[in-house]
């Protein structure tokens, strides 16, 4: 009996450590995308100003 709760106990740690990793890979790929759409942004916007300095300086 006592051994079996012991068990229980430990695994139900282990489960609450799992469900912590979860929120802090959740918390780490939103701030991935979060930087990776930021970084998206900047380079659209950079090839659209040399895109359009570009067009002014050939026409």
């Amino acid at each position: 009996m006592d051994n079996a709760v012991k068990k229980f106990c430990q695994n139900d740690q282990q489960y609450r450590l799992t469900n912590r990793e979860k929120e802090l890979l959740m918390e780490r790929k939103r701030l991935f995308h979060e930087r990776h759409s930021q970084r998206v942004r900047l380079i659209k916007t950079r090839f659209f100003i040399i895109t359009s300095v570009s067009k002014r300086i050939c026409s």
